[in-house]
């Protein structure tokens, strides 16, 4: 009883350690901007994107290059001819995400609103872009790093909606419980009462 005691409590911390360093952001930073009425896609590295130049331009800073080519070599008798064939093979979004080290996510109201967020494969990785990038650099200087961080999650967005978009970005975000379109007025409701004659 002793023995499984222990061994109780050493699977416990185990898992209690895996749970604690496994973790991601995404799934809350998601969830937030969901209960707010968002949408979200998921960035696929192709580039020629005017809403992803940024992330763009941080992975040319990186010096990442991902390039997808296959080299075919036949043999004919005694000549040797080298061809270069159309992609054959196809990258991933998960397969680039590994390389780089983050992934990038458009949340979007449908109307007017689209902030970028990335995730990326843990907070060194995070830090390590930061001090690498100078356009991360640049999109971030002067904001609070409690707004734009949250957990292995970075925020951008315009100034414009910074601040709204924070709120949501970080959980602190209240939506209306019963949202109307109508204009307050300041006129007293009138009542008609009907009567009827016996």
């Amino acid at each position: 009883m002793r023995i499984f005691k222990k061994f109780l409590v050493l699977l416990t911390f185990v898992l209690l350690i895996g749970s604690m360093t496994a973790c991601s952001s995404i799934n809350k930073v998601t969830k937030n901007f969901r209960e707010a009425g968002y949408n979200y896609y998921q960035y696929n590295f192709k580039g020629g994107s005017l809403l992803f130049n940024d992330v763009d331009a941080i992975v040319e800073e990186l010096n990442i290059t991902i390039i997808e080519t296959t080299v075919t070599t036949e043999e004919f008798n005694d000549i040797t001819t080298t061809s270069t064939v159309p992609n054959v093979t196809t990258v991933t979004i998960n397969q680039i995400a590994n390389v780089i080290g983050f992934s990038v996510y458009a949340f979007t109201n449908s109307r007017d609103i689209v902030v970028i967020v990335i995730e990326f494969d843990s907070e060194a990785r995070m830090n390590e872009v930061l001090d690498q990038s100078l356009t991360l650099q640049a999109l971030v200087e002067g904001l609070d790093r409690e707004d734009y961080i949250n957990g292995n999650c970075l925020l951008i967005a315009d100034a414009e909606v910074y601040e709204q978009v924070v709120e949501i970005f970080q959980g602190r975000f209240v939506p209306e419980e019963n949202p109307t379109t109508e204009e307050p007025t300041t006129e007293a409701p009138t009542t008609v009462l009907e009567t009827t004659a016996n």
